[in-house]
């Protein structure tokens, strides 16, 4: 029989080899032990993917040196509960600071008025809004997983832990889009109450004012997942998702975009974004990693600035 992991006894078999050979080398490892091959893989890492080699794989970027420069790791460790102005905790004026400035900062870049920052991935993000807009039981339609349609869209991920009945879109795989022409009829058959768009593969921007008026005939609300293209959409390169209808966008705030690990929600519209804001703390937060915000709002304003060119 073989050997399984401890760290993951249930994972796949593939994976159980892998696992087993790391045991084996990194079990029962004492202090100085530890932070020599910590540092060993980190520089190892970091001359890799980020000195010697330029990595091509779109869901990951690297922060500028600005951004860098602004990720004070501390932060991360202080908690911060409620709004600024009445915090739980005491001696967080500077974090005040940069929880008003990086939301402004990314609604402004993202053409909305309100976002939501304090999640810490585009999953949560997409969990606050399934949270925000759908009781379990509910039915959400996203693009097919042959399409893109991430993990946290489907039953397997965030919109299962919610207790959602999933649908996917119609799709037209010639055209590598939705099927606008059967979607009406689509909507109006299932009646549900979010439509995610956006995807982790897409190649050409979606006909978002035709989904959008065909979830306002069902009254669902239209969530466009940016995660993949949010650095395009802040320097103006792939399509404005708000401008286009759109009542939320979702999104990673690395990958395209290039700032720290980290999540937002976008919208226009107050309640919407109340609603998220709720979901979000307390909701789905309560402390998280303040230390994401200086440099987000360092990459928003980077994008502000030199966007076009960067995209």
């Amino acid at each position: 029989m073989e050997e399984r992991s401890r760290v993951a006894p249930w994972a796949s078999s593939r994976a159980q080899r892998r696992l087993v050979e790391l045991e084996s080398e990194l079990g029962g490892l004492d202090l100085h032990e530890v932070t020599r091959l910590v540092d060993a893989v980190l520089a190892e890492h970091r001359g890799r993917l980020d000195e010697d080699g330029i990595v091509l794989y779109a869901g990951t970027n690297t922060m500028s040196e600005r951004a860098r420069a602004a990720h004070e790791l501390s932060l991360g460790s202080r908690p911060s509960m409620g709004w600024p102005g009445e915090k739980f905790q005491t001696g967080l004026d500077e974090l005040d600071v940069l929880e008003v400035l990086a939301p402004l900062q990314v609604a402004a870049l993202m053409g909305g008025e309100f976002a939501e920052v304090r999640l810490q991935s585009a999953t949560m993000a997409n969990l606050a809004c399934y949270t925000a807009f759908a009781r379990p039981g509910d039915t959400i339609a996203v693009l097919p997983e042959a399409a893109g349609g991430h993990a946290s869209h489907h039953a397997q991920g965030a919109a299962g832990v919610r207790g959602l009945r999933v649908v996917d879109l119609p799709y037209d795989a010639g055209r590598f889009d939705i099927d606008y022409d059967a979607l009406p009829a689509f909507l109006r058959e299932q009646r549900p109450a979010l439509v995610v768009v956006g995807a982790s593969l897409m190649l050409f921007p979606h006909d978002v004012a035709r989904v959008r008026a065909a979830c306002d005939e069902v009254g669902a609300v239209l969530v466009y997942d940016a995660s993949h293209m949010a650095g395009l959409i802040a320097g103006g390169r792939f399509q404005r998702p708000l401008d286009e209808g759109a009542h939320l966008v979702t999104m990673s705030t690395y990958k395209s975009f290039g700032g720290p690990p980290g999540a937002a929600v976008v919208s226009r519209d107050e309640d919407l974004a109340h609603r998220v804001s709720t979901a979000a703390y307390p909701g789905l937060t309560a402390n998280y990693d303040a230390s994401r915000l200086a440099p987000l709002a360092v990459a928003a304003a980077e994008h502000a600035a030199a966007g076009p060119a960067y995209a």
